[in-house]
């Protein structure tokens, strides 16, 4: 099952792929982990910006957080809402799930049927 969601979000990304997409994917990255406020505090050699950042980076490093599909939700979003790209819809990304997932099953079939 997990297997399947991360192959169903490494397509959704696949589907962001032109340059907004990435662009939007990173922003949204830095943003949300904590390693963009880290940067920040190395490049201002600020301390507390950079322990922030890593106490921010360590919540989101535990276990059953939802980091990325947080981050490629939001960065759906930020590519349709702020870059302005017509090319992201949810009904794209719902059809780029379920095609993931039919192969994924249809994977499992044929190695059991083995």
């Amino acid at each position: 099952m997990f297997k399947r969601f991360l192959v169903g979000i490494w397509h959704v990304v696949k589907g962001m792929g032109n340059i907004k997409g990435i662009i939007s994917l990173l922003v949204v990255w830095l943003i949300f982990s904590g390693v963009g406020l880290a940067l920040v505090g190395a490049l201002f050699r600020n301390g507390y910006l950079i322990g922030l950042g890593g106490l921010i980076f360590g919540f989101w490093a535990a276990p059953f957080t939802p980091l990325i599909p947080l981050c490629i939700a939001v960065a759906m979003l930020f590519q349709r809402y702020v870059l302005r790209d017509k090319s992201v819809g949810w009904t794209q990304i719902k059809k780029k799930f379920k095609e993931a997932f039919e192969k994924e099953e249809e994977k499992g079939q044929d190695e059991q049927e083995k």
